[in-house]
């Protein structure tokens, strides 16, 4: 069953209660531009503008986040979702070395709103050794595709100088009875979905304003559809470059 309307905004009004409870409200405006929106190893169109804004704050222990994400391209392979937004409520826990996490994603689709869907998510995180952390997050669709997906990654930053790092990341992806992850012939692909490595360079131009460059590389399933309009079934290898400018408010 969708959500309605009156849902989303009293999602939307409990978000920004939690917001209101905490010490300190803290907040993060973005927009940037990516060559691919590649979406769990689907092409999703070429040459993606995206916008974001974010407010973040604690409460007994507790991490709260409500966030808004929009995205738009120029060439969706069948011209239904070129326009996105996603909200997303989230909390945060840390339990001794051991960080987790949860929340609520609202996938909605201006042109194509027969699409939209919700997940909930659950991941964990903890520093292994010499500064690598290992992370795993765990979706589950509640409405449009059902089914899960699971993310495991290993990340490690470098600090060169002050104002730059180097955030390095490298991940592997599986699914479960979501048909939003499909064969060629339209049925749920489970197992294996993909991996990918991707590097990026924070750069603090000032206190709160951080401009972020990256390249990623997505190697998806050979029996993956990996193009929404021509569903290949050989894979398909995807490098994708971008850059973000944040401003922490």
């Amino acid at each position: 069953m969708k959500v309605s309307n009156a849902i989303i905004y009293s999602l939307i009004a409990a978000g920004s209660s939690f917001l209101s409870y905490g010490q300190e409200v803290t907040g993060n405006a973005a927009i940037g531009y990516n060559s691919l929106y590649e979406f769990r190893g689907v092409d999703l169109g070429s040459n993606m503008v995206e916008a974001s804004a974010s407010l973040a704050t604690t409460y007994e222990g507790f991490g709260f986040t409500a966030s808004a994400w929009y995205a738009t391209v120029n060439d969706n392979p069948i011209n239904t979702t070129p326009n996105e937004l996603d909200l997303t409520f989230g909390i945060t826990k840390s339990l001794g070395p051991i960080n987790l996490s949860g929340g609520y994603i609202y996938y909605s689709f201006f042109n194509a709103t027969q699409l939209n869907t919700q997940e909930l998510y659950l991941g964990a995180s903890s520093e292994i050794i010499a500064g690598i952390t290992l992370g795993a997050t765990a979706y589950y669709d509640i409405d449009l595709y059902n089914g899960w997906y699971f993310d495991a990654n290993l990340s490690k930053t470098f600090k060169p100088c002050s104002c730059v790092g180097i955030v390095t990341a490298v991940g592997v992806d599986f699914a479960e009875d979501t048909l939003l992850q499909a064969k060629a012939n339209g049925k749920a692909l489970d197992g294996y979905q993909g991996f990918y490595a991707m590097i990026s360079v924070p750069w603090a131009l000032r206190k709160d304003v951080t401009l972020t460059p990256y390249v990623r590389y997505v190697n998806a399933d050979s029996k993956l559809a990996t193009d929404s309009v021509n569903r290949h079934t050989t894979g398909q290898e995807h490098v994708i470059g971008g850059l973000k400018l944040s401003l922490a408010f």
